[in-house]
């Protein structure tokens, strides 16, 4: 149990990092690419955590939990980096006119 608690504080600790990834995509106007991605890693999670659970218990379900936040992290961050080309959504520009 305790490794399983040293898993979830590690993820936990690195998604610390990324702090500031709601502010970022509530300031560009990207709140639904924000609840995509929260709904796709919390069902991914749903489904994997089932599983693991079942397989190999607690343990698992901390790797699981993990390697879901992290990934979630990691994949929103590319996602608001990506230029506005390969993004579904484009950002409004104000112009001044």
């Amino acid at each position: 149990m305790v490794s399983g608690s040293q898993v979830m504080i590690g993820a936990a600790a690195f998604s610390v990092l990324f702090f500031w990834l709601p502010s970022a995509y509530y300031s560009v106007g990207r709140v639904r690419s924000w609840a995509q991605g929260y709904t796709g890693s919390t069902v991914g999670f749903i489904l994997l955590a089932w599983w693991a659970i079942s397989v190999w218990g607690f343990f698992a379900l901390a790797v699981v939990s993990g390697v879901v936040k992290v990934m979630f992290s990691l994949g929103m961050v590319w996602r608001i980096l990506a230029p506005e080309s390969q993004s579904r959504e484009a950002v409004p520009v104000a112009r001044a006119g």
